[in-house]
């Protein structure tokens, strides 16, 4: 009997302990739930701004070690129904006056649903959170903030937009290279013939803003062989069309692109072409005045060890670009050194019946307020028979002064704003220009700016004693 009240003793103990067991493994899965539960609510409700109203039933972590380090956070919001209905970020980015940490909401096709900046800076905090917030409903790859002022200190929008283009390059949102060239008004005019010789040089087109010519395309079209490995279709010719984006008057190659139905030749090898194509865009190129560069054999891009041999469709885009400068009708004289001031050198182009006049420009001015080290920029300008602008532009490599986005902005607007207005460099100093900007209004220019203004004042004093 005493060995059976004992067995019974142990039996009632192993099941309190299975009870206890059981309680505390539920109590710990309760509580592990209701934790999970209330941090999914947190991050939901974190992004209840951004989200615009829009009902969330869940999160999913999405963040991809590929991502840019800026991004903290990304998530696929979910609805009741399982459905994605927005993607959300979170991303900072240190500048030298703080910090500014983003949120935002994008539908699949890059929309910014909502934003909300958090921006810890010692400089135009509410401002800068303003105007950044005010790019609610614009394109994430392309944010536009209508209606609202820019902080005076473009650097800090200068650092939201390096944050809109990390997570746009994240969502895979990539404007087309017009969109991102013009923005998103732009539109073209009919291909027209500019020689007989169409075999190659299809036609042009007109980019236009407003009715404004911003650039032209030309419509290039060629065949050649593609593969010249033995037993691989070395004997067989396939085309390409390719189309050459350039700036008015200069003709200076700033873009490029293909239609992929058109481009025959091995499709994985077209990195080669795009490597090639975008060394012409860094180095200024003029499509009237091409001449072959150095190519790497395995890029297609610029060679620093000497002429080795390019792709086969890399020799096919320079046969089209040299039939293309053929029929151009430039004619270029010979560069003459100048060395008067910021005026360094000179070159007589002739187009038709017209002359206009290449100048490069340099010299040294302040780059930053209070600090008075000075660096250089450098500048091509070209000019027509009345010495008023027709083309400008700022070889990166020569430009010495911050490059921060905000920064080149105001250059780009100041030269864009010259040009639009043709105006005369013999009367630069009546030209005003916008502090924010840099572009034509009244008001204090940017330290750079300042300094494309002395030295186009040198161009103007040369020209006019030249004449």
């Amino acid at each position: 009997m005493k060995e059976n009240k004992n067995l019974k003793d142990i039996l009632y103990m192993v099941g309190f302990i299975v009870v206890f067991l059981g309680v505390i493994i539920g109590l710990n899965y309760a509580l592990k739930s209701t934790k999970a539960n209330n941090e999914a609510q947190y991050k939901v409700k974190k992004y209840e701004t951004v989200l615009n109203g829009i009902k969330v039933g869940e999160l999913k972590d999405v963040l991809k070690d590929t991502d840019d380090k800026i991004i903290k956070e990304k998530y696929e919001a979910l609805n009741v129904n399982n459905k994605v209905v927005a993607i959300l970020y979170e991303a900072t980015k240190d500048n030298q006056y703080g910090s500014i940490t983003i949120r935002v909401a994008i539908d699949a096709e890059g929309k910014i649903i909502g934003v909300e900046a958090e921006v810890d800076q010692s400089i135009s905090p509410d401002k800068t959170k303003a105007y950044v917030e005010a790019y609610k409903g614009s394109k994430i790859s392309s944010p536009k903030a209508d209606g609202v002022s820019m902080p005076s200190v473009g650097i800090s929008v200068g650092t939201a937009n390096e944050i809109f283009s990390a997570i746009a390059e994240s969502a895979g949102i990539v404007d087309d290279i017009f969109t991102q060239l013009f923005g998103e008004g732009y539109s073209f005019s009919e291909v027209t013939t500019i020689t007989e010789d169409t075999e190659t040089v299809k036609g042009v087109k007109d980019v236009l803003v407003n009715d404004e010519v911003k650039a032209q395309v030309y419509i290039l079209e060629g065949k050649a062989l593609y593969n010249t490995t033995e037993g691989y279709g070395s004997d067989e010719e396939k085309s390409i069309e390719l189309q050459l984006i350039v700036e008015p008057i200069s003709t200076r190659i700033i873009g490029y692109y293909f239609d992929m139905d058109k481009y025959h030749h091995t499709k994985s090898y077209i990195t080669h072409v795009e490597n090639y194509l975008n060394a012409l865009i860094k180095n200024n190129v003029l499509a009237a005045n091409y001449s072959d560069i150095e190519v790497d054999a395995e890029t297609g891009g610029t060679s620093s060890t000497g002429s080795l041999q390019p792709a086969n469709t890399v020799k096919l885009v320079r046969t089209l670009l040299n039939n293309l400068k053929n029929n151009l009708g430039y004619v270029f004289g010979e560069e003459e050194t100048v060395n008067s001031d910021a005026v360094k050198t000179k070159q007589e182009i002739t187009v038709g019946s017209d002359k206009f006049y290449l100048y490069y420009l340099e010299d040294e001015g302040i780059y930053e307020t209070g600090n008075s080290e000075e660096k250089s920029i450098g500048l091509y300008i070209i000019i027509n028979a009345e010495n008023k602008v027709v083309s400008s532009y700022v070889p990166l490599d020569k430009y010495h002064h911050t490059k921060s986005n905000a920064f080149m902005k105001n250059v780009y607007n100041y030269i864009n704003g010259i040009i639009k207005n043709k105006v005369d460099v013999t009367t630069i100093s009546s030209f005003e220009v916008d502090s924010d900007s840099g572009a034509t209004g009244s008001g204090n220019p940017s330290n750079s700016v300042k300094l494309l203004i002395s030295m186009i004042k040198d161009l103007g004093t040369y020209v006019g004693g030249d004449e």
